[in-house]
């Protein structure tokens, strides 16, 4: 049952730590040399205005297309080790991605990548991601990721909803948090069209907009998007070895009820 507005929702409300909300958005639709996807610009857009109009999250960098090139991704990654340690940052990156049938290693597909694994020099290793991850200082970050073959990063351990403890919040905001929604493990995952979207970003923005609560944890964010698709196993996890701690999470304020609060 969702807080009702008014004083019972003030006295309930969690306090939010301080920081600022960032977020680098990678959307590669048009390929230097592989097959075109054909909803990544749109979802980006789509969810950059939502975040920054209900939830006050700043975009940091957005790379779409040719914007999108190895070197361009790896810079950014590398900006984000500027942030403080009270930020939060969301990462979201659409496009292809591949796994290396010899090693199973996992890369992201910039705008420039080579169409054969035996020519890889511009694939963006999963590794490296996991590394930004780990090095930036902010307190939590929030890895959105999906296309066709973009498998889960990382070894982390999956994780089921939370019971809604009084104090789940207080502590997901307290600890450190490094987790991945992902749009499935398929080398083809649906990507049909929901009003111009892909169906795991419209329903990812749907949640965003209709949660029926003045904010939401990641892992809720992911529930909306787990019952909305079909044909999909999208995926939710954390990564200790990215430096995730117990009970920590991404947390997301509406803007306005925010500054009411002040």
């Amino acid at each position: 049952m969702g807080i009702q507005l008014g004083q019972t929702y003030k006295k309930n409300m969690p306090k939010r730590h301080t920081g600022r909300y960032h977020a680098l958005f990678i959307a590669v639709d048009q390929y230097q040399e592989l097959e075109p996807l054909y909803y990544g610009e749109k979802d980006i857009e789509a969810l950059e205005k939502v975040l920054g109009e209900e939830y006050g999250v700043m975009t940091l960098q957005k790379l779409i297309n040719q914007e999108a090139s190895h070197t361009r991704i790896r810079q950014a990654l590398l900006e984000t080790e500027k942030l403080s340690a009270e930020d939060t940052l969301l990462l979201v990156f659409s496009g292809h991605g591949r796994t290396d049938s010899t090693d199973y290693m996992n890369f992201w597909l910039p705008y420039d990548a080579e169409s054969e694994a035996i020519d890889r020099v511009r694939w963006l290793p999963s590794q490296s991601v996991i590394a930004a991850m780990r090095k930036t200082p902010a307190r939590h970050v929030l890895l959105i990721s999906t296309g066709i073959g973009v498998q889960i990063i990382g070894q982390g351990s999956s994780r089921g909803m939370v019971v809604q403890r009084d104090n789940f919040m207080e502590n997901a905001l307290k600890y450190r948090s490094r987790e991945v929604i992902n749009s499935g493990f398929s080398e083809f995952v649906e990507n049909s069209d929901m009003n111009g979207h892909s169906t795991f970003i419209y329903h990812l923005i749907q949640g965003l907009r209709n949660h029926p609560d003045e904010y939401l944890d990641s892992l809720q964010l992911y529930e909306y998007v787990k019952r909305g698709v079909s044909g999909e196993r999208p995926v939710y996890r954390v990564l200790p070895e990215a430096g995730h701690q117990d009970d920590g999470s991404t947390v997301f304020f509406r803007t306005n009820i925010d500054q009411e609060l002040r």
